[in-house]
């Protein structure tokens, strides 16, 4: 990737390492739902020389996790100049998605697909993208936040999109803004949708086979980044046509806010008007209470007097209420014993009724079973009777019978 400052001194030819589904990591098995690691770049850039660290921005490490037909898949980029070589599925176009997709790079600038998702490996449900950048040298960029490497990790799913990630040197989470992401490429001036830098197979496929000058000058325009320029243009013109606009705006509302500010201004002078009206009366409120005060006070003194004068009076009438009061205590005793012997009698007269009742209940009970005893009697006269009759009949039926 063509990158500013940076050097062309070495190459170094490299077929990626694939790790296959069943590949072992350190615990012996390789999990799909484990994060792709990057912080052994800490250790790796502490042990190498200082030349490593010239050119802030370049790739150190690419990792990719069920991602094209790949299950897993990483490697290491040279400081200088890589030359990525291997046989059809090696994961040279993967590479180069790769970096285009972690990099803030959409899905159509890589000329295989419009949707991200379509990227995860078949039968995955996510897929996983990881990009360690060098941040040493003059071009570094927050060092103080990121430390000497910046790990951009782009997760996607079927189902719930994708989001980025992005760890300082020691594998901690600084961001997941994409504007984070435009901020480290737009200042390594890492350019992933120019052709010129990243230059997939159906853009030189198209590029060598069209006839038309328009489309190539159109390249052109790409590659120059002027086709950039003119869209940037573009897009600063409407926003100063905006900004006019809302300029204009806001001084219409300035002259609006300034005739509101004069009419508060007449309306706090008149309240300050008021609030010293309120003042005065509040002060002649006081007198006229305090007058009042005086008034009640002579009132109260003449009041006074009269209750003194009532006291002698209340003694005398309280000595008539406790007489009273004790001859109440005497009648309350005297209608108490009343009361008490009153209801000893009704007591009385209640148990007298209660018995009376009783022996009511019992001769109604005798009467009754006294004329069902007599019905019975009856009942047995009759049938006696007719028993009577019936042996004299058959009496005269054996004499009738002899003869």
């Amino acid at each position: 990737m063509p990158k500013r400052g940076s050097s062309t001194s070495g190459i170094n030819s490299s077929v990626p390492h694939k790790k296959s589904k069943n590949s072992q990591s350190t615990n012996g098995h390789y999990d799909e739902n484990t994060p792709l690691n990057q912080s052994s770049y800490s250790t790796q850039l502490s042990e190498k020389g200082p030349d490593l660290h010239k050119n802030a921005g370049s790739i150190l490490r690419i990792s990719v996790k069920n991602f094209m037909c790949h299950t897993f898949l990483e490697f290491d980029f040279n400081e200088n100049l890589n030359m990525v070589i291997g046989n059809n599925g090696s994961g040279k176009s993967a590479i180069m998605n790769a970096i285009t997709l972690t990099l803030g790079g959409r899905a159509t600038s890589t000329s295989r697909c419009s949707n991200i998702g379509r990227f995860i490996q078949h039968g995955k449900s996510m897929a996983e993208i990881s990009v360690v950048l060098c941040n040493q040298g003059l071009e570094a960029i927050d060092v103080e936040r990121f430390g000497r490497s910046i790990t951009i990790i782009r997760k996607f799913s079927v189902k719930s999109g994708s989001r980025y990630i992005i760890k300082n040197e020691y594998g901690k989470t600084v961001s997941e803004k994409r504007d984070m992401i435009e901020t480290i490429v737009a200042h390594f001036n890492i350019q992933v949708d120019n052709p010129m830098c990243m230059l997939n197979q159906d853009t030189a496929k198209n590029f060598l086979n069209t006839k038309s000058t328009k489309e190539k000058y159109n390249f052109f325009l790409k590659a120059t980044q002027l086709q950039k320029m003119v869209d940037d243009l573009e897009q600063n013109t409407v926003e100063v046509r905006n900004a006019k606009l809302s300029l204009t705006e806001h001084l219409k509302k300035r002259k609006e806010l300034q005739a509101q500010q004069e009419d508060l201004q007449a309306q706090l002078k008149f309240a300050q008007s008021v609030r010293d009206a309120k003042s005065n009366a509040e002060n002649l409120q006081g007198q006229l209470e305090w007058a009042e005060v005086i008034k009640l006070e002579h009132t109260l003194a003449d009041i006074e007097k009269k209750v003194v004068e009532c006291g002698f009076a209340v003694e005398e009438y309280t000595k008539k209420r406790d007489a009273l009061i004790e001859d109440t205590k005497n009648e309350k005793t005297k209608r108490d014993e009343l009361l008490r012997k009153a209801q000893e009698v009704a007591n009385t007269a209640i148990e007298e009724k209660r018995i009376h009742d009783e022996l009511e209940r019992r001769m109604k009970t005798f009467n009754k079973d006294r004329r069902d005893l007599l019905n019975e009697v009856n009942k047995f006269e009759k049938e006696l009777q007719l028993q009577v009759e019936l042996k004299k009949k058959l009496q005269n039926k054996i004499a009738e019978m002899r003869r």
